[in-house]
């Protein structure tokens, strides 16, 4: 509960329950942003995206992932950064080309 935040009762009440409105430092915190914040969770947290739309009771993948989904809080550099190397082979110096060698027959 908030500090200084009045109490409703009876209908009042069940509609403050229903809406889940807080707010706080100028924001609003209700029901679909506490969702949207599950759904970008699952997915920083690597989640398959099919697993994230069951846990959510979506019938539609694009619901999950454009709506509930907030991009600007997804890994994208690490991400792109954990792919594999695209070097050509044969620009290695002789040194690499002998740990590569060693690598192989491991």
């Amino acid at each position: 509960m908030v500090d200084n935040a009045p109490v409703a009762t009876g209908r009042k009440a069940t509609e403050r329950d229903a809406v889940l409105t807080w707010v706080a430092a100028g924001r609003r915190v209700d029901f679909h942003s506490l969702r949207m914040v599950f759904g970008t969770w699952l997915a920083v947290s690597g989640a398959h995206p099919r697993v994230a739309m069951e846990l959510m009771r979506h019938s539609d993948l694009k619901l999950t992932m454009k709506i509930y989904t907030d991009a600007a809080q997804l890994p994208l550099v690490a991400s792109v950064a954990g792919l594999p190397s695209f070097e050509v082979r044969g620009s290695e110096t002789a040194p690499q080309r002998v740990a590569i060698r060693k690598a192989a027959n491991c």
